[in-house]
């Protein structure tokens, strides 16, 4: 614990990124990188997760490179555990 840290961050990678993609779809990790934030059952309307986020002084963020796609965010340390849903 540390009483003068104020945000919490999460990381999770997934280990496909574009090595892994078919050769007649170029580009699929990606898009798949960007639909993740498209709506979910917690998160249904596109921009719900990033709303959530926001509004505790937070952000998220993605990135895939040839071997993995990482997502991860920011949000106040009180937050943190309802964020991970």
């Amino acid at each position: 614990s540390q009483p003068n840290c104020t945000n919490a961050l999460a990381s999770l990678s997934v280990f496909s990124g574009t090595l892994n993609e078919p050769e007649e779809i170029p580009g699929l990790a990606h898009l798949t990188e960007h639909m993740i934030f498209l709506g979910n059952r917690k998160y249904p309307t596109p921009g719900d997760f990033d709303d959530y986020i926001s509004a505790y002084q937070g952000s998220s963020n993605a990135m895939t490179d040839s071997e993995k796609t990482t997502f991860f965010f920011k949000i106040q340390d009180s937050n943190f555990e309802s964020g991970l849903n």
